[in-house]
């Protein structure tokens, strides 16, 4: 039997992919974690950041209109629905910053940029760790 567990635990999600169903199904993640009291850590990498530096991310309203039929929205539009009083804090890859042009250091969404140190003390105190 599995325990379950909630308030306290840590996840760390890292996001690496540009595809747009594997970004919403991260965010999917994150905002369901963080709703049962889940501290998130998303950590943006390759393709994923730099469509974030991009600022390609679908917004809420194209998602909507592309994924009206499933019922699905993009990343950006889950993560704007969800709002920000949910434990959830992004951060990007200092490597995938430097080759996005530094462009991810602006950005309001990321708290901070990170480099795989770090993130890898993240992923050993983490009770889950997700890759999309």
């Amino acid at each position: 039997m599995t325990a379950v567990q909630g308030p306290g635990e840590r996840w760390v999600l890292l996001a690496r992919s540009g595809d747009d169903e594997t970004l919403a199904a991260l965010a999917s993640c994150a905002v369901s974690a963080a709703s049962l009291g889940i501290e998130v850590r998303v950590v943006w990498d390759g393709e994923a950041l730099r469509r974030l530096a991009n600022d390609r991310l679908e917004p809420l309203g194209e998602s909507a209109r592309r994924f009206a039929h499933s019922g699905r929205a993009g990343a950006r539009g889950i993560f704007e629905q969800a709002g920000d009083d949910l434990p959830i804090e992004h951060f990007a890859c200092s490597a995938a910053a430097e080759l996005a042009g530094g462009a991810a250091a602006t950005l309001e969404f990321v708290k901070e940029v990170v480099g795989w140190p770090t993130t890898i003390g993240w992923i050993r105190l983490a009770d889950k760790t997700l890759t999309f």
